[in-house]
């Protein structure tokens, strides 16, 4: 099938989809990604990132598997922790907060198992508290840019359109945050904005 003769077609009006004829087609699809969707928030929920939860994050440079680390940072006496490779030759790895005594201790003996020096690790440390006000005010910094969305559209159209806009808004962003769930991405304050 030429593509880009279709297209064609379609621009020169030789050839027309029906959209609104079919409209009963596109609204299941629709229901049925943002039902995909939902299931993956409430099956698989959402990565918050370090921003958002708080606890520590090192970064190592090792070419060391996930499972090796896995029980190297279990010696170290961390018993949750998220290690995600990144590139071929780093690691890293997200805990639950940790007091400075604990960072440090944590560094000596990871250094020591990894093999590395310690001044190669590179630490990032969020108190829970820092990460509960950022989400506060991520949450309110998104319910304040929808509801000025949701005012523009209403002043600029008439209020069906607008509506229908605005469904339309929370419809993507349903499946944007399906999208996130599902596919495990972390969710930072970059992505929410």
């Amino acid at each position: 099938m030429n593509f880009s003769a279709l297209g064609n077609r379609l621009y020169t009006g030789e050839t027309s989809v029906d959209f609104v004829g079919k409209r009963k087609i596109w609204y299941l699809m629709s229901l049925l990604i943002v039902l995909v969707a939902a299931a993956g928030v409430f099956v698989r929920g959402i990565n918050l990132g370090i921003e958002f939860e708080g606890g520590a994050k090192f970064t190592v440079p090792s070419t060391t598997s996930v499972e090796n680390a896995r029980n190297i940072v279990k010696d170290a006496g961390i018993e949750t922790a998220l290690i995600v490779s990144v590139g071929n030759e780093r690691l890293e790895i997200q805990t639950p907060p940790l007091e400075q005594d604990q960072i440090e201790n944590f560094i000596s003996k990871i250094s020591t198992d990894f093999k590395v020096e310690k001044s190669t690790i590179t630490t990032q440390s969020v108190g829970p508290s820092w990460g509960a006000d950022i989400t506060r005010q991520a949450l309110i910094g998104l319910g304040v840019f929808l509801l000025l969305v949701i005012l523009f559209l209403t002043i600029y159209f008439e209020i069906r359109m607008a509506m229908a806009a605005i469904v339309a808004l929370l419809h993507d962003l349903l499946i944007t945050i399906g999208v996130y769930a599902i596919t495990g991405f972390e969710v930072t304050p970059a992505t929410v904005i």
